[in-house]
């Protein structure tokens, strides 16, 4: 349990700070995570720069994407770093059953809705599927990205968490990137 407990929170901790684990470039036009999702990478307006299967052993799978332009950001450490207008992060669990899907979706759904200012939070419905879907500000004030939206779902025995953090430089509506990027979804197991 502690095991879980500390992948959660790692997940969690990685999804949400939109920490990049390899450099971008990939030119892969279709990603499989796990053995129940594969996404079409081929839309130009996304740069793919992180997909691992580190957790993999844990049926945790993580894959980052950039949209829009890149410009310098300095952190708090005074170190700058090029960041995207948005980014496009995606976290996979699955699990030994639909319940246990359940479980932790509803458990990063919660973590969702205390991290934000939560503006909206509505079931969603996109290619069949219904996600819940929350629109927010992000609380912290020197963080570069300035809202977002997060959808929350489950398919057969894996829970998804997509989230597409903003900066204001980001010049498409958030929301119909999100449904662009969730319609280059596959799931290959039933809901």
């Amino acid at each position: 349990m502690k095991t879980r407990r500390f992948i959660s929170l790692l997940c969690t901790a990685l999804l949400l700070s939109g920490c990049s684990l390899f450099s971008a470039g990939s030119s892969v036009s279709r990603i499989t995570l796990g053995s129940s999702l594969e996404i079409d990478n081929t839309d130009e307006n996304r740069v793919l720069l992180s997909n691992t299967d580190a957790l993999a052993a844990d049926g945790m799978y993580y894959a980052s994407w950039g949209l829009g332009s890149k410009s310098p950001f300095t952190d708090t450490d005074g170190k700058t770093v090029e960041l995207y207008d948005a980014r496009l992060h995606l976290l996979l669990g699955e699990y030994e059953n639909s319940g246990e899907a359940q479980s932790n979706m509803e458990s990063w759904l919660a973590s969702g809705r205390t991290e934000y200012d939560v503006l909206t939070d509505e079931e969603f419905l996109c290619g069949g599927r219904t996600y819940t879907k929350l629109t927010y500000r992000f609380r912290a004030e020197n963080s570069p990205y300035t809202n977002g939206v997060s959808v929350f779902g489950v398919s057969g025995s894996s829970a998804v968490c997509i989230e597409l953090t903003c900066r204001e430089t980001f010049p498409d509506d958030p929301a119909a990137a999100l449904t662009s990027f969730l319609n280059s979804c596959t799931y290959l197991e039933e809901p």
